[in-house]
């Protein structure tokens, strides 16, 4: 349950929202997916940052992200652009996203030359204006928190991987690795590596460049007539005939 008897405290890496948005479905009849979640991690470094759209998943784990609670956080258009710029020349330090800030009603994207941000001076939170953004502000606006309880990331993640035993899945949803690493818009991901763990269980896809970053991908039920070989009946005819074929 997200918290709403305290203000609302995160800050996390700002090249990590394109990655979340990406899965947050949009105008979900469940309204506690249309954001993303987030919860303090177990060591008490870091966070959490997870989406989901019911089919998909996708788990970061951010050291360097600080949150004061469980929150469920909206994401707009514009919010997304913003956290999305690079930066570019001598002044990529300054044009460039660094990190995402959450504060009460309010968020905010601080350039990559910000070490430590305050809440700017002027946002109004009652009714959405926002004041003057200062050097280190690329963007400011209102955003409440959404209210509900977001599903158990954790339980469906499977408690072993077989490397072996990959599950039956919708095979458009491989073009979910291939948007996290587009997202990402690191030169280095250049490779993903899969993991199962039988029939029925959840696929876990890893980025090896990305160690902070666990991907899910929902299983499709399986029955008879979906059972097939990894290796064919045919191939392994044919190598036969053909071993005869040539000691003949």
């Amino acid at each position: 349950m997200t918290n709403t008897n305290h203000h609302r405290i995160l800050k996390f890496n700002a090249r990590y929202l394109a990655v979340l948005a990406s899965v947050i479905p949009k105008n979900d009849v469940r309204y506690y997916l249309n954001g993303f979640f987030t919860t303090p991690h177990e060591s008490g470094i870091g966070a959490y940052l997870v989406a989901t759209d019911g089919h998909h998943m996708v788990i970061i784990y951010d050291e360097t992200a600080e949150t004061n609670g469980d929150w469920i956080c909206q994401v707009t258009p514009k919010l997304l652009a913003t956290a999305k710029k690079k930066g570019t020349g001598t002044k990529s330090l300054y044009n460039g996203a660094g990190t995402v800030h959450f504060i009460n009603n309010t968020v905010f994207v601080a350039n990559k030359n910000a070490s430590q941000m305050q809440l700017p001076a002027g946002v109004f939170e009652i009714n959405g204006k926002t004041g003057e953004i200062n050097e280190n502000i690329l963007h400011c606006e209102y955003s409440k928190p959404i209210e509900g309880k977001y599903p158990d990331f954790k339980r469906v993640i499977p408690e072993k991987a077989d490397e072996d035993q990959i599950p039956l899945f919708n095979p458009t949803y491989l073009d979910f690795a291939d948007s996290i690493k587009k997202q990402l818009g690191d030169p280095r991901v250049n490779a993903a590596k899969l993991y199962g763990n039988g029939p029925d269980k959840s696929l876990i896809v890893r980025f090896p460049m990305h160690p902070e970053i666990l991907a899910i991908i929902m299983p499709m039920r399986e029955d008879k007539s979906d059972k097939i070989k990894a290796i064919p009946d045919w191939l392994v005819r044919l190598n036969k005939e053909e071993k005869e074929t040539e000691a003949a």
